[in-house]
């Protein structure tokens, strides 16, 4: 009976001070350009970037902002999740999505 009250006794973890441990600083970018994006993103394109955003309406601010989507392939998504795409009704991406994705 007292290996199970040892066992099922909570063990109290010490309060941690993270200002003392040096941490290795990691920095990830988590955006892959899909391959139908990357060529608007090629330097002397930024005319014709500009222009696609100017014509659906998309103003952005910063740097590297992504370019806008238009089709479920600009998403950047993997073949097998395209192809079910595909077979539902709702295959074309509407105005909102467009800016949200």
């Amino acid at each position: 009976m007292e290996m199970l009250q040892e066992a099922i006794k909570k063990k109290e973890l010490a309060p941690v001070d993270h200002t003392l441990i040096d941490y290795l600083k990691v920095r990830k970018n988590l955006y892959v350009v899909p391959r139908a994006l990357a060529d608007l993103l090629k330097p002397g394109k930024e005319t014709e970037l500009a222009a696609k955003r100017e014509n659906l309406g998309i103003k952005v601010r910063g740097k590297g902002c992504p370019p806008p989507v238009e089709t479920w392939e600009h998403c950047g998504l993997p073949d097998k999740i395209l192809r079910h795409l595909y077979k539902v009704p709702f295959f074309t991406l509407l105005f909102i999505k467009n800016m949200v994705l």
